[in-house]
């Protein structure tokens, strides 16, 4: 029984207990955290004339969606991706047809939707973070680490206090 009374004193495990079910609702906030959708462009792509190539450009922290529509026929998405930590920037190219509806491309800095066999119908969305998503990540981490120090702080106390009685305990 004396390690429980020893731990309802101790205020700074209490509060490391406290911060970690905060951190793990906050936590469980932010992997839920909606994104913000913007749409680039929408339209048809025909195989020939004046629609049939579509380009855009995005900024690389986001993710491309493209959705084609219920015709049957390819695409050819010709896309610049940006290689992470470094100023490297890979062409890239691949053909995507229309019977899977999403299709997502991330670190891509422009996009061009061209060679529809069939007009194809598209629409092409930025999934993008806000910055309260960032504010509440960078808080979760935070609370992370003071949780861990708070908890090993307050169970050291514990242990030298429980020592420490023992001790005294074992004198008289």
């Amino acid at each position: 029984m004396g390690f429980w009374r020893h731990v309802a004193r101790n205020k700074p495990f209490l509060i490391g207990i406290f911060l970690g079910i905060v951190t793990v609702l906050l936590a469980i906030y932010v992997e839920f955290h909606p994104y913000d959708v913007t749409v680039l462009g929408s339209g048809t792509i025909s195989p020939f004339g004046i629609n049939s190539s579509i380009s855009f450009t995005v900024p690389p922290s986001s993710i491309v969606v493209v959705q084609l529509g219920n015709e049957s026929g390819n695409v050819t998405v010709s896309y610049y991706r940006i290689v992470p930590d470094t100023s490297y920037v890979i062409p890239g190219s691949v053909i995507i047809n229309s019977t899977a509806q999403y299709h997502f491309f991330t670190m891509v800095t422009n996009m061009t939707l061209s060679n529809a066999s069939v007009p194809l119908n598209y629409k092409v969305y930025e999934l993008n973070r806000s910055y309260i998503f960032w504010a509440l990540l960078w808080a979760s981490l935070i609370l992370f680490i003071a949780t861990i120090v708070l908890v090993i702080l307050g169970f050291s106390q514990i242990t030298s206090d429980i020592y420490r009685e023992k001790l005294k305990n074992k004198k008289q």
